[in-house]
């Protein structure tokens, strides 16, 4: 759906409607498992999509809001909001490494018809990229978030997890080369804030 979205609406405007799934999170786990939230979530969270807003404005000028688009992108937040808060509940059973086998199994298993649909000819370059984004880019990340999950609660947990625009920012100047502007830096100081807040909070 997340995809589906930027088919129909501008990158900047599905990025800011995905990334309130943490808003999403904070209030699902307060509903069902009575968790209480506090001024110190809500003023993180409050920092951190404001660091948001801030990083993806740099693309305002090309803004084009459509309604499917719009449609797609709140259903991609909510579908993330609820793998957050489903993967809590679960952690109360299992393992963070347990649940990540299980998801990308599950995973493999819905997609392996598509290998049969289409004609992939991998070369050795393409196998090696291939494994290199299954290891590293899901793998690796999935667990290690789960852990963190484990140990800090899921609305903690998402809203942390929106340091992930700060780190492509980071990449992207130093592999690329692209030079950041006063918005991206200020958001970025505004959600590592918002992660120093919880961190206090936490201790």
């Amino acid at each position: 759906t997340f995809f589906k979205a930027l088919e129909y609406t501008s990158a900047f405007i599905v990025e800011i409607i995905f990334y309130t799934y943490p808003a999403l999170v904070l209030l699902f786990v307060a509903l069902l498992f009575k968790e209480k939230i506090t001024r110190d979530d809500i003023a993180a969270l409050t920092l951190a999509l404001a660091g948001l807003l801030m990083i993806f404005s740099n693309a305002r000028s090309n803004w084009k809001v459509e309604v499917f688009g719009t449609l797609f992108a709140l259903i991609a937040s909510l579908c993330y909001a609820i793998f957050n808060v489903a993967s809590q509940k679960m952690l109360n059973r299992f393992k963070p490494n347990t649940i990540t086998a299980y998801s990308l199994l599950s995973a493999a298993i819905y997609y392996s018809p598509f290998l049969f649909c289409y004609d992939f000819n991998l070369t050795i370059h393409g196998v090696v990229i291939v494994a290199f984004l299954a290891i590293l880019a899901t793998f690796l990340p999935l667990i290690l978030y789960l852990s963190g999950m484990e140990a800090l609660g899921a609305s903690k947990a998402s809203i942390i997890s929106t340091i992930e625009p700060v780190f492509t920012l980071i990449l992207a100047t130093l592999i690329l080369k692209e030079i950041l502007g006063f918005h991206q830096l200020m958001g970025g100081f505004m959600i590592l804030t918002s992660i120093v807040l919880l961190s206090i909070r936490k201790k």
